[in-house]
């Protein structure tokens, strides 16, 4: 397992500031994903961010099954 970077906190006019910092969220495959393609899990589940952000992370490999890039088209199965 692959250790998290430790945030770096700054004391901002008497407010404890958290400089920004990479976060890898790690989650399971849910028995309702099971035969869904990636993108498209991303698109009808995950409303917090625009389509062309998750297409985009997919492009570039920050969304990612089983450590592969380019999972988009990828189906998902149980353990994935």
């Amino acid at each position: 397992t692959r250790e998290e970077p430790i945030p770096i906190y700054r004391i901002e006019n008497g407010m404890r500031m958290v400089e920004p910092y990479v976060y890898t969220y790690r989650m399971g495959c849910k028995q309702r994903w099971l035969g869904k393609r990636v993108e498209e899990i991303f698109l009808s589940e995950f409303k917090q961010n625009p389509a062309s952000y998750y297409r985009e992370a997919l492009r570039d490999g920050r969304i990612r099954v089983n450590g592969m890039a380019d999972a988009g088209n990828h189906l998902l199965k149980d353990r994935d």
